[in-house]
């Protein structure tokens, strides 16, 4: 999944090989064009209008988790009955026991879940999705920036043989991934928005943000990452992004960043949330269901 994290976080040390950025002064804005992209003429450069810092927009909304041989011929008959009844019972729990573990899919390789991060992972079926969508944005050389999103790691590990496990790189605050996946692993804390590693800058061609604070300002600090990472496009745009957060920030994702919802596409997690989620784009979708996104114009 993604996770949900605290916005307050301690400061963690600057890896050796990041890059320290100075943070413009106010932050660009990302509009959205006809042909659905997202424009960012020069966001890089630090020229585009800034973000509201003070928006009306809905502010922090907390994220609510409410992490659900034969029987012997002289054998009587009413104890024949009692094996029997058991033999039935242990093989329906074994058979609860199997569905809830495809349900999960490849999540519990993840490990647990780390609550004080707000770390929950995506089904089987959810992380697939969004890693076919970004990757159908992906030709040889390009690379999926996973910002908080390690459910995605997994599948990706297992679609056709690992053979595009290569093009995700992980930004990431949780140190366990690191050691599951040393070569695709960047420590990420978006309080540290600037802090990137330096080989990365400019290099990354589709991204997947899953912010652990359902709230803009927190969305904001993933965008300043994402305008220092992003590839520029020939025509001027930054590259597809796909954004999973609260459905109640619809208005304020539109406004700020000029993405869309993808309404006929179901987030879903292998523990229940309180809040729903919603995953937006700044381009017609590919994999995902096209069609609900060309609504919300």
């Amino acid at each position: 999944m993604g996770q949900r994290r605290p916005l307050a976080s301690t400061a963690q040390p600057k890896p050796s090989s990041a890059s320290q950025i100075p943070t413009p002064s106010s932050p660009p804005t990302l509009s959205c064009h006809s042909a659905g992209r997202v424009h960012a003429s020069l966001v890089l450069a630090g020229k585009a209008p800034p973000l509201d810092a003070q928006s009306s927009k809905p502010g922090v909304i907390m994220a609510t988790r409410t992490p659900q041989q034969e029987d012997d011929e002289t054998t009587a008959v009413s104890e024949v009955d009692v094996e029997s009844e058991l033999s039935q019972h242990t093989l329906a729990m074994l058979k609860e026991h199997l569905a809830e573990k495809e349900h999960e899919g490849p999540a519990h390789l993840l490990g647990k879940e780390n609550y004080g991060l707000a770390q929950f992972w995506y089904s089987e079926e959810t992380a697939k999705a969004l890693l076919m969508e970004a990757l159908s944005h992906v030709t040889d050389g390009g690379v999926v920036a996973v910002l908080s999103a390690p459910s995605l790691m997994v599948p990706a590990q297992e679609l056709e043989g690992g053979k595009h496990f290569s093009k995700l790189q992980l930004f990431e605050i949780d140190e366990r991934f690191g050691v599951q996946f040393p070569d695709n692993f960047y420590h990420y804390d978006y309080n540290a928005a600037t802090v990137l590693p330096t080989k990365m800058l400019r290099q990354v061609t589709a991204f997947v943000i899953d912010p652990p604070r359902l709230n803009i300002d927190t969305l904001k600090e993933y965008f300043i990452s994402t305008r220092l990472l992003a590839k520029p496009c020939t025509d001027g745009s930054v590259p597809p992004c796909i954004v999973v957060t609260a459905a109640v920030l619809e208005d304020a994702v539109r406004e700020e960043f000029g993405l869309r919802p993808v309404l006929k596409f179901e987030i879903i997690h292998t523990s229940k949330l309180g809040n729903p989620l919603q995953a937006y784009t700044n381009y017609p979708p590919k994999v995902l269901d096209a069609s609900s996104w060309q609504e919300t114009v």
